[in-house]
Order: C-alpha cells, then sequence, then structure tokens
C-alpha cells in the first residue's frame, strides 16, 4: 500500500511539474503550479516516512517475538 502511495505522489509531483512549467501563460497558474508542487512534495515526505516506519514496526515485532521465547524459558 506505501508502494502505491508512492507511485501516486510521484505521478502527482509529475503533473504539478508539468501544470507548472507549461501552463505559465498567466500568473494564477503559476500560482497554482506552485500549490500543487508544494502538496505533492508533503505527499512524498509522507509517503517517504511511511516507508520509514514499517521497517521499526517489523523490528519492535521481531523484538516481542524474541521476547516471547526467554518468557517461555523463564517458566
Amino acid at each position: 500500500m506505501s508502494f502505491q502511495a508512492l507511485i501516486a505522489a510521484f505521478v502527482f509531483a509529475a503533473i504539478s511539474y508539468v501544470n507548472f512549467f507549461v501552463l505559465t501563460s498567466s500568473f494564477f497558474t503559476i500560482l497554482t503550479g506552485i500549490a500543487t508542487a508544494i502538496i505533492a512534495l508533503f505527499a512524498l515526505v509522507a509517503s517517504i516516512m511511511m516507508l520509514l516506519s514499517k521497517p521499526q514496526e517489523t523490528e519492535e515485532v521481531n523484538s516481542t517475538e524474541q521476547a516471547t521465547p526467554n518468557i517461555n524459558n523463564k517458566e
């Protein structure tokens, strides 16, 4: 799911940069291009944070899996 979000963020960033460089005929389109580029950068940062947070969750699961045999050994 996070890879799909990352791909969608890259596609949205590409569309926003195309809007920024191609549709610079008026000042309003420049403002909308900058706004969509900022939104796309926030989406990229959010998707990268999602990708970085998932390995930490798997490490926590691995630490709990390592802790359960210790409890079994104490019993």
